[in-house]
């Protein structure tokens, strides 16, 4: 007899990174919350705006008490799909309809008010601090696709149990990479003001959002 079922699963990553200019600290907060009542292709927030190139009008002129400049406030979101399809005893479980891309957060974000319009490399740096949250999006949905469709097992439990031990340290590992890569990004390129350095991953960051095919679905 043939049987089956589907759930849905989601969580989201807020990434807040400031950027001092001229000072020489850094500040890296990230906040883990699993949401498994998000809607697949919804955002995990109202307010929040799908990736695209930024320009200083979505930075809010605030007078922070902060040594930053500029604060770059990402919410990388995803949901998906699992389950299971069953004939007689052998069961094959399976993830579908993944979704997941950057998301830009306004109300977390913020440029001090004597940031000049003009000021185009600090905005670049901020720019990449956004395309790092997406190239890593398209880095886990790429590792997502690629086992969604081999999960055997003998009964619902442990597909369940199965489909729970590929995820999380999936999603573990994409967490220290996210937060690595946004770390090495600031110290190397030194928040911008290495301009050198600041171009190598302008253009290591591109490449790697020309090799990752965009996300269609968030």
């Amino acid at each position: 007899m043939a049987g089956g079922a589907v759930g849905t699963t989601g969580f989201f990553l807020c990434i807040r990174v400031a950027d001092y200019c001229p000072g020489t600290r850094q500040y890296l907060h990230m906040l883990w919350i699993q949401t498994p009542s998000v809607k697949p292709g919804d955002p995990p927030r109202s307010g929040l705006v799908g990736y695209r190139r930024l320009s200083w009008a979505d930075f809010e002129p605030r007078n922070v008490a902060s040594g930053a400049s500029a604060q770059t406030s990402a919410v990388l979101h995803a949901t998906y799909k699992w389950g299971w399809m069953s004939r007689g005893s052998q069961f094959t479980g399976f993830i579908s309809d993944v979704r997941i891309g950057a998301w830009f957060d306004p109300a977390g974000s913020w440029r001090k008010p004597d940031v000049r319009s003009d000021n185009t490399f600090l905005l670049e740096h901020e720019q990449r601090h956004f395309d790092l949250c997406e190239v890593g999006a398209r880095m886990l949905r790429d590792q997502i696709m690629q086992i969604r469709g081999d999960i055997k097992g003998s009964s619902d439990a442990e597909i369940k149990s199965k489909v729970q031990n590929i995820m999380n340290p999936l999603v573990t590992s994409f967490i220290d990479d996210v937060k690595r890569q946004q770390e090495r990004y600031d110290k190397e390129s030194n928040h911008s003001r290495n301009r050198r350095a600041q171009q190598d991953w302008n253009q290591r960051i591109q490449q790697d959002l020309d090799r990752l095919a965009p996300i269609s679905g968030r």
